[in-house]
């Protein structure tokens, strides 16, 4: 019994850590992606569907995000619709804060491949690889949200790995070390100073008992690149 509750508890940590790493990256990317496509386009170019892939649904895209914007209640979107009654659109900043996280991953896929390149650059990775972790990290959010087992699932969506990368020699993509690995990543691109890290080894600590091969975790992890 007390082998079980331990699980749990573990389990329960984990996702509470999974989701803290989420949502600062989750800031990160909406801000790069807002950034790129504002100054490539300009506020409003996002109306543009010749500034999308010819594989977007553009329109469709943009009735979802019309209506997500009539039933925001969010302060600034109130005092723009105040202020500005004649504009029939927000300005890209604006209209992307209210787009959800997994709105934004589907968003990412269907911008054109040299926007996709320019922004996956700035977290030095292939554009074909920051959409696949955009989407791993819904995934996985969604799991969390639901109160689903972390710590030894199978992960059905398995998210493409930069295995030119040293530092992802020989990893799963089928493990949730996978997923812990690239928010490690991804979190040290935006900020070095962050303890996600230290947090995560502090809870693996408290709970030797839990197998980290099963998670996925090489026997050498805490000394590839992005862990030290």
């Amino acid at each position: 019994m007390k082998n079980i509750i331990n699980l749990y508890t573990f389990d329960r940590k984990l996702r509470l850590l999974v989701l803290d790493a989420i949502e600062p990256i989750e800031i990160a990317l909406r801000s790069q992606v807002i950034y790129h496509l504002s100054h490539t386009y300009g506020a409003f170019g996002y109306l543009d569907a010749k500034n999308f892939s010819h594989r977007f649904n553009h329109s469709s895209w943009l009735i979802h995000l019309d209506q997500l914007i009539k039933e925001a209640t969010e302060t600034f979107i109130m005092h723009y619709k105040t202020k500005y009654t004649s504009s029939a659109h927000m300005p890209l900043w604006m209209a992307l804060e209210v787009v959800s996280f997994g709105g934004l991953s589907r968003l990412f896929r269907g911008l054109l491949g040299s926007d996709q390149q320019a922004i996956s650059k700035q977290y030095g990775l292939q554009d074909t690889v920051l959409s696949s972790w955009l989407h791993m990290l819904v995934y996985i959010r969604n799991l969390c949200a639901h109160h689903a087992r972390l710590w030894n699932r199978t992960l059905t969506f398995k998210p493409k790995l930069p295995e030119k990368m040293t530092a992802w020699k020989g990893v799963s993509n089928s493990r949730i070390y996978s997923v812990l690995a690239m928010m490690q990543y991804l979190l040290r691109q935006i900020n070095p100073e962050y303890t996600w890290k230290q947090r995560l080894i502090s809870l693996l600590q408290d709970y030797p008992e839990i197998s980290v091969t099963v998670m996925g975790f090489p026997h050498d992890w805490q000394r590839r690149s992005f862990w030290v």
